[in-house]
């Protein structure tokens, strides 16, 4: 029965959440993190936020947040030295 449920869960997270989000931006850096901090450090229990963000990269690709900032440098490129 906990099998399942853990496979659920897994196969849940298909979108980023903000949690998610600010690990990614971080750099998956448990030291920075107010969650690490508040929730985990001084206890037994490990963060698996860096787990989480590896699959959503593998299944959701990055933060839309980051794709529209890499196109916009992309484009605000071509502006600049592309002009034709």
């Amino acid at each position: 029965m906990p099998k399942c449920s853990i496979q659920k869960r897994k196969s849940s997270q298909k979108e980023w959440t903000r949690s998610a989000i600010e690990c990614y931006e971080l750099g998956c850096q448990c030291e920075a993190c107010f969650l690490y901090h508040t929730y985990f450090k001084n206890t037994p229990h490990k963060c698996k936020m860096y787990e989480t963000v590896k699959r959503l990269i593998r299944k959701a690709g990055i933060p839309l947040v980051y794709e529209k900032k890499i196109r916009q440098k992309k484009n605000n490129f071509k502006e600049r030295y592309c002009k034709t």
